[in-house]
């Protein structure tokens, strides 16, 4: 049996202009006989300028054109196994959100399992400076102890301003997380909504970010638990005054923290649900966001406003919302 394999990982798996990125491959024959006229092809993107290429142990010709390289292992046998090591400056064409790159290793000889001739990696580019998503998830199934609240600190409350995701069966109030100079802190939002300062104010038109906890600080689910099960078309609702804005989800992404579409502006009124996924127990950290985008599609009376007598107004179409409401929210 004859099955040569290529495995390839990158590090980090997040960079700015100017950082370095290393791509490890591992090339070796997995079987009992000898691979003949193995090449391993690694096209790298063109926002990653190539410094060095070095193959363990030497031996195998490399080559550089322009941003492929070609290792030349000619027969790989069962017991060789090399390492490739292409280390790589992040240059000025890059931009979120990056892109994945793929090794492909090519024989001469009948393979046994052509599925492990390739492999790849996946760099996110990543903008210094940018507006970072806050962490909004403790360690699940554990219990975090809670600074102190500061003494100055509050969040700013909205009177009846509350957020429905009915597919969650979740309904919260909002309240108003200050933007100060290291971004967000959520830490005590607990089981409600947090509206981001600096983004739109929700029903407003532009583009509304409001996070919540994935996992609270005593183990448990938070209230945006499963947000990435949302799919197109279900209603995000938003109550206040007496009318519910009712928006419908157009797309649910995974991104990283310094992913700037988080962020991105809209003409319309938007809500950008946020919370994190994904949690590392051994870096004790969530390595990515889950972003769930909802635009504004009618408003109608809430059924049973404050002070509890049923509303009677007809429902109304998007284009026949409150006027002079739009712009930003509050920093």
């Amino acid at each position: 049996m004859i099955d040569p394999a290529v495995a390839k990982s990158g590090d980090p798996s997040f960079a700015s202009v100017g950082e370095v990125v290393t791509f490890t491959l591992s090339v070796t024959n997995n079987g009992d006989a000898d691979a003949d006229n193995v090449m391993v092809t690694d096209e790298l993107p063109l926002f990653l300028s190539i410094t060095e290429v070095v193959v363990a142990p030497s031996g195998p010709p490399v080559t550089i054109l322009g941003n492929t390289v070609t290792v030349d292992f000619d027969t790989l046998s069962p017991t060789e196994v090399y390492t490739v090591t292409i280390t790589t400056i992040v240059n000025s064409l890059a931009s979120p959100p990056g892109g994945t790159n793929i090794a492909t290793l090519t024989t001469d000889s009948p393979d046994a399992d052509p599925d492990n001739n390739q492999a790849s990696a996946t760099l996110m580019i990543v903008l210094p400076g940018a507006p970072e998503a806050p962490g909004t998830g403790f360690a699940p199934g554990r219990l975090t102890v809670l600074p102190s609240l500061p003494s100055d600190w509050a969040y700013a409350t909205y009177g009846e301003l509350r957020l429905e995701i009915p597919a969650l069966g979740v309904e919260m109030p909002i309240l108003g997380i200050p933007r100060t100079a290291s971004g967000w802190d959520v830490t005590w939002l607990w089981d409600q909504a947090g509206y981001l300062n600096g983004t739109a104010f929700p029903t407003w038109s532009g583009n509304s970010v409001i996070t919540g906890h994935v996992s609270l600080p005593d183990g448990s689910e938070g209230p945006f638990a499963g947000l990435e099960q949302l799919r197109f078309g279900q209603a995000v609702i938003i109550h206040g005054w007496g009318l519910r804005h009712i928006y419908e989800i157009r797309g649910v992404d995974l991104v990283t923290a310094e992913d700037p579409t988080i962020f991105r502006h809209e003409e319309r009124p938007w809500v950008t649900l946020l919370t994190c996924y994904g949690y590392d127990e051994r870096r004790d950290t969530y390595r990515l966001r889950v972003a769930a985008h909802a635009v504004l599609v009618s408003i109608e009376v809430d059924d049973v406003p404050s002070g509890g007598q049923p509303a009677s107004t007809p429902r109304l179409s998007w284009s026949g919302r409150p006027k002079g409401r739009s712009g930003r929210g509050p920093w």
